[in-house]
């Protein structure tokens, strides 16, 4: 293919080069952790936002809805049907506040903790697996890495 609108091996540097591999790897990654890869057979029931909704309310506790969805990123239409879904299983419950109905409260159930619970540990066994021929240093430096790259893409975005 010889197109001089295309970029080649020769034209682009290195860094570029890690870009893409960096960019395209997260992409695949994220894919593979939201299908039957990540958070192992049996939660096919919990889709990667439903699991980041969760763990979010774990982690912070009850909050508003508009500010979940801050939190994990997406927008309030997306996050209000995935707490619908979330509703509707019993793992959180949602109360509008008695001052302005318009603001509704979501809460982490003990039945979505116990799933969540069980779909961390899925996804910590996927991971053990994935990542048993890396050594532990190598371990470290990712988790080191990806930390940085997550907190500057957070500060970022505002």
């Amino acid at each position: 293919m010889n197109n001089s609108s295309h970029e080649t091996d020769s034209t682009r540097s290195e860094s570029d080069t890690l870009l893409d591999e960096i960019g395209a790897g997260a992409i695949l990654m994220a894919r593979m952790m939201n299908g039957r890869y990540g958070l192992g057979s049996s939660s096919t029931d919990l889709a990667l936002p439903h699991y980041l909704l969760l763990r979010t309310l774990r982690d912070v506790g009850s909050m508003r809805a508009s500010d979940v969805a801050e939190s994990c990123g997406m927008k309030n239409s997306a996050v209000s049907m995935a707490l619908q879904t979330l509703e509707e299983r019993g793992f959180v419950s949602r109360e509008h506040d008695a001052s302005d109905r318009r603001v509704v409260h979501v809460t982490l159930s003990d039945k979505g903790l116990a799933r969540l619970d069980e779909a961390e540990q899925e996804r910590r066994e996927a991971m053990r697996r994935y990542t048993a021929t890396l050594p532990p240093e190598d371990l470290r430096v990712l988790a080191r890495v990806m930390t940085t790259l997550i907190e500057t893409m957070v500060t970022e975005s505002g």
